[in-house]
């Protein structure tokens, strides 16, 4: 029911793009239905897989969210190839991507099933998988104090990411004149693709060190990815900017790999389903919060199709 439901969501939504003659047709379309019926699929996937795999959650999490890194660097580069000779061919991209996306949600959607509750105790998904030995609804986890420092932490660390992806072309055109626009473009895909990498690598880790470990190594990330990206526009290099943009892909893929994780490692496996589309809100503060802080400091460039 939730794929039905969201495949004829992301069709209708893309739809409207494509035959919008305005650009509050446009916000509508991409961002009010296309976006209800992306978390739709996302927090129900997430749902029902993470129970098949509760020794991997890091890791399992990690792959999964993998795609939308490199769906973003695919799509941006189908989406340059498609139009390069049309301006109006947009349109026509966005009623096919709506049709693909309508067939690839009906197949998935008939594989992705959650396991049942003689399944789980195969498993090992019953009660009692939190961490401490308890399973905590959204009612509880939204009570409890490490949660909201947690919470706090990815707003912060999406935040960061968002306005790198949103201000990544101008940013690297400010840090160098000599650089073509299809190299710019690259290496913005680029973000994505290591966004993409970096969940599935910090699932590993948060699997194998735990969360501490992996909180503490992406901060580091975002304040290594600062001081690069400072001292690049300081000295004008090109090649420091886009180590800085690869550094920072990797750090903003932790974030939501790790919030998965978390949730189904602190709060238990039975309540999962509930407990991560609370967390993952977060991108309401952050998908305001950074782009909109760095647009007030610079105008934005014409790269949305890389943001995720």
């Amino acid at each position: 029911m939730v794929y039905l439901g969201s495949r004829s969501a992301v069709s209708g939504g893309l739809i409207i793009c494509g035959r919008a003659q305005s650009l509050p047709a446009l916000y509508v379309g991409f961002g009010v239905v296309c976006g209800f019926a992306s978390g739709l699929s996302y927090s129900a996937t997430m749902g029902a897989v993470n129970q098949w795999f509760p020794d991997c959650q890091g890791l399992v999490s990690g792959v999964m969210l993998m795609g939308f890194g490199f769906s973003s660097f695919f799509a941006g580069k189908l989406f340059q190839v498609w139009t390069a000779a049309d301006n109006e061919a947009w349109r026509q991209f966005f009623v096919y991507l709506g049709a693909a996306s309508v067939i690839v949600l009906g197949i998935c959607g008939t594989f992705i099933k959650k396991p049942s509750e003689e399944q789980k105790l195969r498993l090992g998904t019953g009660k009692g998988t939190g961490q401490f030995g308890e399973e905590v609804p959204p009612s509880g986890m939204v009570r409890q104090p490490v949660f909201w420092l947690f919470y706090l932490w990815a707003v912060l660390d999406s935040a960061l990411g968002l306005a790198l992806i949103s201000q990544a072309v101008g940013i690297a055109r400010e840090s160098s004149v000599h650089v073509s626009e299809g190299t710019i473009v690259s290496f913005v895909g680029l973000i994505s693709v290591f966004t993409g990498i970096g969940r599935a690598v910090f699932g590993r880790m948060f699997d194998k060190k735990g969360r501490n470990l992996v909180m503490q190594s992406i901060n580091a990330l975002l304040f290594l990815m600062g001081v690069a990206l400072m001292a690049a526009l300081r000295i004008k290099c090109f090649p420091l900017t886009a180590a800085a943009f690869l550094i920072g892909g990797l750090a903003y893929g932790g974030a939501p790999t790790t919030c998965s994780a978390y949730v189904g490692a602190r709060f238990g496996l039975q309540n999962y389903p509930r407990n991560f589309p609370v967390v993952a809100t977060n991108l309401l503060f952050s998908s305001f919060g950074g782009p909109s802080r760095e647009s007030s400091m610079n105008p934005p460039a014409p790269i949305w199709w890389y943001a995720q």
